[in-house]
């Protein structure tokens, strides 16, 4: 008897059937950006941990939001939920963050109220921070649109230059520093570009940059290498439910092949099964675990 399988599939349809539970509407989304979909949706989302807030220098919250900005501290250092805080269109399966894709970069906004669509209320200005599993980075308070403000970036050199030290390139020069708007269209047409700082440093794009589709490169990687896990995660159960069907030689000789699948179970692992026999499993890995 042959095993054969299709994880790939398997782990959409797990994918898809999570996306639906939670509320949203995957009839339009396409078999080949399910996963990339899903991972840049988990990338927007972060994990829920208690942070160090951590404030740059020049770190300057104006007067009418200082209110916001404490809730929204006291928040992150709690390990409470602040993804309310985020753009509206997080929430969107396919939306594409350009800012989080080039320069890593989040933004909350600094309203003191939760309205009635379950966000805080939208504010003109935005506090754009980098986030780590356990820390959070505050580098100013900007106002809505200046995504691709130079002083993002010198913020983040001058004060935590350990975040962004991969990035720097080490040999060489750039003609073009593309600023303000001109990086805006850039982004707009999906276009990764360096910055040269004031003091001639010169970075590649902090958060991997985008692919021509808008999608995150770093994500587009990930899919490929969950792709080839999948492959092994199937060496892994073939070699158990092989082990198994020795075991039970009459099942063996009913037919020529049989299926191994894939399914998130009750306790948010994904295991293997053989088709028809689903009471007989084997755990792979949980379900978060397999994402990270």
């Amino acid at each position: 008897m042959e095993i054969i399988s299709n994880f790939e599939s398997d782990i959409k349809k797990v994918v898809l059937n999570e996306l639906s539970i939670n509320g949203f509407d995957v009839s339009e989304l396409e078999d080949d950006r399910v996963l990339i979909s899903y991972l840049e949706f988990r990338k927007r989302q972060f994990k829920l941990n208690k942070r160090i807030v951590y404030q740059s220098k020049s770190f300057n919250c104006p007067n009418n939001r200082l209110v916001g900005w404490k809730k929204l501290k006291s928040h992150i250092e709690n390990g409470d939920d602040i993804r309310h805080y985020q753009s509206k269109r997080s929430d969107d399966i396919e939306f594409k963050d350009s800012m989080l894709n080039e320069w890593g970069g989040y933004h909350f906004h600094l309203g003191e109220n939760v309205e009635h669509d379950k966000w805080i209320e939208r504010t003109n200005e935005l506090v754009f921070a980098i986030l780590t599993d356990n820390e959070f980075y505050a580098i100013n308070v900007f106002k809505h649109g200046g995504w691709a403000d130079k002083e993002i970036v010198e913020i983040i050199h001058d004060n935590w230059p350990h975040l962004i030290e991969p990035y720097k390139v080490r040999h060489g020069k750039i003609s073009y520093s593309p600023v303000g708007n001109d990086r805006l269209v850039l982004r707009k047409n999906n276009i990764n570009s360096a910055i040269e700082l004031d003091d001639g440093t010169i970075y590649f794009p902090m958060g991997g940059g985008s692919t021509l589709s808008g999608d995150s490169i770093n994500i587009v990687i990930k899919s490929q290498k969950l792709i080839r896990k999948l492959k092994y995660m199937f060496g892994e159960a073939k070699r158990y439910f092989e082990q198994k069907l020795i075991c039970d030689g009459e099942f063996a000789k009913s037919c020529d092949e049989i299926k191994c699948c894939l399914k998130k179970d009750d306790k948010d692992n994904i295991v293997a099964y053989l088709s028809g026999r689903e009471d007989d499993y084997f755990k792979l890995c949980s379900f978060d675990e397999f994402f990270c």
